[in-house]
């Protein structure tokens, strides 16, 4: 048996090369935000660089050009993989906990370069996500349902605020 496919092993070679370097970037990123925070490892940084600057250029050798803007951005975005659009509840969750998120980093990217008015930007992100957050937590325990959680309901998914 043959197996066929459409991509040459040009363009193969080229996806790996962009995941590489996507992965290379993505743990430099990760390093980065972990030092800042005040864990990580410091004496990493360098090394964590030179293999993401490497491994783009590598793809920019092979392809003819750049790692593309909107994919950099994507390989950088925090939000999580998974997405719960179906349930309601759980989307307003994650909605809340990616705009906390959100606005965390822009306070952290702010205070990095002394830009005081993106920081209050940041704040004001942050603190409505939380503020969404504790909004729906406050109305999911004045509407609990008393059998929630008793022992023996082992279907019963808690509400992600409890």
């Amino acid at each position: 048996m043959r197996i066929v496919s459409d991509q040459s092993d040009k363009d193969v070679t080229a996806r790996r090369a962009e995941a590489q370097a996507f992965d290379a970037l993505r743990t430099l990123a990760a390093n980065l935000m972990r030092v800042a925070r005040g864990a990580g490892k410091p004496y990493e940084l360098e090394m964590h660089a030179a293999e993401f600057l490497d491994a783009a250029e590598a793809y920019r050798a092979m392809v003819g050009h750049g790692l593309a803007t909107h994919d950099v951005q994507n390989a950088l975005r925090v939000r999580k993989a998974v997405s719960t659009r179906n349930d309601p509840v759980m989307f307003e969750a994650e909605t809340a906990i990616e705009e906390a998120v959100s606005g965390s980093l822009q306070i952290a990217a702010s205070r990095l370069v002394f830009d005081g008015l993106r920081e209050k930007q940041g704040e004001s992100e942050a603190i409505s996500g939380m503020d969404t957050w504790s909004r729906r937590r406050a109305a999911s325990k004045a509407t609990a349902r008393p059998w929630a959680g008793a022992k023996g309901k082992k279907d019963v998914k808690p509400e992600p605020w409890e």
